[in-house]
């Protein structure tokens, strides 16, 4: 069963008691602000859908087309993302806390200011995406995921405290993305250090 209302700003309100729309043709559909927790979404097409606000604790995206939909400022803690096409999605300011992106097409995505604390990302494609600000605090991955290129976890771009690795396996203890700008103004390369300086004489 499937209750749509709408609130005096006239978004629509959903809520689903039987919460099942999988494989569903649901292209450019505006669902923010909809309480869509533990809702079964698998396999759907919900190309350039809005979802900014909604609540999706827990629900099943997994193997759906989402390519350009919105999910700003949206809850999805514990959601199942399992190899989702999410090119150019806007995850800005999201919550994703232990989400499953396992296999996920995140190409050019948008998660600036998102919150992966213990998100999945084994063999996760991140190439392109905008990472500034997001918190990868105990993030899975494996040798398969994909980084943007000018995101460097053992280096500057990211302030990392801890890596253990089992097998390809690896676990961030803390990661924090930080801008390019703030990096600049902050941080100097040990190439621009003089040698005497490195020794401690000038």
């Amino acid at each position: 069963m499937v209750l749509i209302s709408h609130k005096s700003d006239g978004h629509a309100l959903l809520r689903l008691d039987v919460p099942s729309l999988e494989y569903s043709n649901l292209v450019g559909i505006d669902l923010s602000s909809a309480v869509l927790s533990q809702a079964a979404l698998m396999g759907s097409n919900l190309q350039g859908a809005n979802f900014q606000d909604a609540l999706l604790q827990g629900a099943d995206l997994s193997y759906s087309d989402l390519v350009g939909a919105c999910f700003r400022c949206a809850q999805m803690e514990g959601a199942n993302l399992d190899t989702a096409e999410m090119t150019l999605v806007d995850f800005s300011e999201a919550n994703l806390r232990d989400a499953n992106l396992s296999g996920a097409d995140l190409f050019g995505a948008n998660l600036s200011g998102a919150d992966l604390t213990g998100a999945q990302l084994s063999g996760a494609d991140l190439e392109g995406a905008n990472l500034n600000g997001a918190i990868l605090s105990g993030v899975t991955f494996d040798k398969t995921t994909r980084w943007p290129e000018k995101l460097d976890l053992a280096k500057s771009g990211a302030t990392l405290v801890s890596i253990q690795g089992i097998g390809s396996e690896a676990v961030i203890k803390q990661v924090t993305v930080i801008e390019d700008q703030e990096r600049n103004s902050h941080l100097r390369s040990e190439e621009d250090v003089p040698p005497t300086d490195r020794r401690g004489r000038r």
